[in-house]
């Protein structure tokens, strides 16, 4: 065979490859985002019928209700603080499970591993979830941030190995939330906000403060313990949200028992979570799961 024509073939097996190879990583780069149908929480792309303290997304029909736990609090400047108890009718995250050749893989519902004051409900002030963690199904190499209403936004192009630390951002959100992702020394993140706030993330990806961008006296700090999350603001004000450890799936798993807010005057008031324990039975495989069924507050 000529060597033109030897050439002129690898060619076109090299191209052959490429277009194979593209074929199996499109699907992946399509599910960089999360399925439309399956979002929680709040996006700004979309649309929503508002209501009160339940409002629905019109595409996928997720039901978001918002229930303010104790007041607002100004913490100095234009940065206020509050927590907010929310609840997503989307209550089970979806997933594909192998199982050993021959068998195929099977689809498998489990109960919202994010929700921790009920099923469904989760009280958070946002938290950060890297690639590769069980719950990040939204891209295997970005890191993943998950807002207090429960939605999730990807940070593009914050790789599994981020680099070097630096101050410059190194990822970002592409979905109109318009956060910056930051990778600093001893494994700590900082997110950017819009609204000119630093969420500061330690290297347990667990909120720790957030401050004014324009007035670093003015900021929040967020402590932690076995049992319990410690709030507190530069007025000396001190806040408690106290957790139960129960078993779920096999892991020991923390939901929210009460909150304890200081009030008016400095009193304080307390909201406390009585939820029942129910157990689902899922198949394929047949698994016993426990849950927490429902929530009253009081």
């Amino acid at each position: 065979m000529p060597p033109h024509t030897i050439r002129k073939s690898v060619e076109k097996l090299g191209a052959l490859a490429l277009a194979a190879l593209w074929l199996v990583l499109w699907p992946a780069a399509l599910d960089a985002q999360q399925h439309p149908n399956l979002e929680r929480g709040f996006a700004a792309e979309k649309l929503y019928q508002f209501g009160g303290i339940d409002n629905v997304n019109v595409l996928n029909g997720n039901v978001v209700l918002t229930i303010p736990i104790g007041m607002a609090y100004p913490a100095g400047g234009n940065l206020t603080y509050a927590l907010t108890l929310t609840y997503n009718s989307k209550l089970w995250d979806i997933e594909e499970r192998a199982r050993p050749l021959p068998n195929p893989p099977y689809v498998q519902a489990l109960p919202n591993r994010r929700a921790n004051a009920g099923f469904g409900w989760q009280l958070s002030m946002g938290r950060l979830v890297p690639p590769l963690d069980p719950t990040n199904n939204t891209d295997l190499f970005a890191w993943l941030y998950v807002g207090p209403d429960g939605s999730e936004h990807v940070l593009h192009g914050s790789y599994l190995a981020p680099g070097p630390p630096t101050p410059q951002p190194t990822g970002f959100t592409r979905d109109g939330s318009f956060l910056r992702f930051r990778h600093l020394a001893n494994n700590v993140h900082e997110l950017d906000f819009p609204d000119g706030t630093i969420h500061k993330f330690d290297a347990g990806n667990r909120l720790v403060e957030i401050r004014d961008r324009f007035s670093s006296p003015n900021k929040i700090t967020i402590s932690y313990s076995l049992n319990a999350w410690q709030i507190s603001d530069r007025f000396g004000r001190t806040h408690f949200v106290r957790f139960v450890t129960e078993v779920q799936d096999g892991v020991s798993v923390q939901f929210v028992d009460r909150v304890e807010l200081v009030g008016f005057g400095g009193g304080a008031s307390q909201h406390v979570y009585q939820s029942h324990i129910k157990t689902a039975t899922s198949r394929a495989p047949t698994v016993a799961r426990r849950y927490r069924a429902t929530t009253r507050i009081r």
